[in-house]
């Protein structure tokens, strides 16, 4: 190579390095660090929310950012939705990642949003990266926002798909749980009761063995920033703990994605679904980052079958009153779901490929994007 042509390479690999290190990322919420940009890579490392990452590179790879890990040394890759970029060097260095459990972490981290999570309105021309980026707590197109930020702060968090469940739910659990509802629970106080939830395992890791009683598409809610676009809403799933309850014909329907209202499913057969079926809800922000093959014509085929769902457990406080949660004594006869409890998000999602139940450790559960 002739000296000028290297001298120019030099100048150029100069300013890429300078300008990665110009640059630093702060995590806004619980996160991992990847081996490699993809969100079925080997995790190298968990960050907490407040974490300073220095980046190794400017650019992104397949939304993921290229940055130094903190404690385990050498680098890794991080998703740019969950963190925040800034220009210049941080001051001090890269921060320290949070101490003690994941546990105490998650207590920590939910604490702090319970106490300073607002209702928003949304901006114009949101992207569904730029929502949950800019809004934690979701928002509305209102100039005067009213919804429970905190709840949706919760349903937005991103765990590691990795994380082993903390307690697997039964009936009695689930009747143990609405037990524990505080009576001054509304639609709009998630947040004044978060420490009587966290007793009760909100924002850990659960599992639930059951049976894939329906699956729809939501329409457009606050804490996806009321968007309507394809690949920005919840799947709402509904699972019992027993086998499917309803004809044979319903159960064909619903396979080829048949909504509970249609007429093949007779009306109640479609309370019935509903009223013994735990809600469990895939977030597009997850599944766009750690599942982008789960779509819901795979999740409704799969109906009628045993599953087992993994992920957080969460109240969804919006539904907690008798002319809806089942679970509630002196409930309502058209009440429509076993518990306002529920999983989600979903973290991880395994159909039984047995001719048999499987037990919760058996070798015949395989991931939904692997089934059939």
């Amino acid at each position: 190579m002739r000296p000028h042509k290297i001298a120019i390479f030099l100048c150029s690999l100069a300013l890429s390095i300078s300008f990665a290190r110009s640059d630093y990322l702060v995590v806004s919420r619980s996160a991992t660090i990847k081996a490699d940009p993809a969100g079925d890579a080997q995790v190298r490392e968990h960050v907490g929310e407040g974490v300073t990452l220095i980046l190794v590179e400017g650019q992104q790879t397949n939304g993921y950012y290229h940055v130094q890990a903190p404690t385990v040394g050498g680098d890794g890759w991080i998703y740019r939705t969950l963190v925040r970029r800034y220009k210049g060097q941080p001051d001090g260095g890269p921060s320290p990642p949070p101490s003690g459990t994941s546990g105490d972490t998650t207590t920590q981290e939910l604490l702090k949003a319970a106490a300073t999570i607002k209702a928003e309105t949304c901006v114009d021309g949101l992207t569904m990266d730029e929502c949950h980026q800019q809004y934690p707590g979701g928002c509305t197109k209102s100039d005067t926002p009213r919804y429970d930020a905190y709840l949706n702060f919760l349903k937005n968090r991103m765990p590691d798909p990795t994380s082993i469940p903390r307690r697997a739910i039964d009936r009695q659990l689930l009747e143990h749980l609405e037990q524990g509802i505080p009576p001054s629970l509304t639609k709009y106080n998630h947040a004044t009761n978060v420490n009587a939830f966290l007793q009760l395992g909100e924002g850990q890791i659960h599992s639930l063995i059951g049976y894939l009683y329906y699956a729809t598409g939501e329409g457009p809610e606050s804490c996806n920033c009321a968007l309507g676009t394809k690949g920005t809403a919840d799947f709402h799933i509904g699972v019992g703990f027993d086998p499917f309850p309803a004809r044979s014909t319903a159960l064909d329907a619903l396979r080829r994605g048949a909504e509970l209202s249609d007429h093949r499913i007779a009306p109640n057969e479609s309370l019935n679904l509903k009223q013994q079926s735990m809600v469990v809800e895939m977030t597009p922000h997850y599944r766009e980052q750690f599942h982008r093959s789960w779509d819901l014509h795979r999740v409704q085929q799969v109906t009628g079958k045993q599953v087992k769902v993994v992920g957080q457990l969460m109240i969804d406080n919006y539904h907690a009153d008798t002319s809806q949660d089942c679970g509630l004594a002196g409930h309502a006869p058209n009440c429509w779901r076993a518990s306002v409890w529920e999983i989600h998000p979903v973290t991880e999602f395994y159909v039984c490929t047995s001719s048999a139940p499987c037990a919760p450790d058996s070798a015949s559960w395989k991931r939904l994007e692997e089934y059939p």
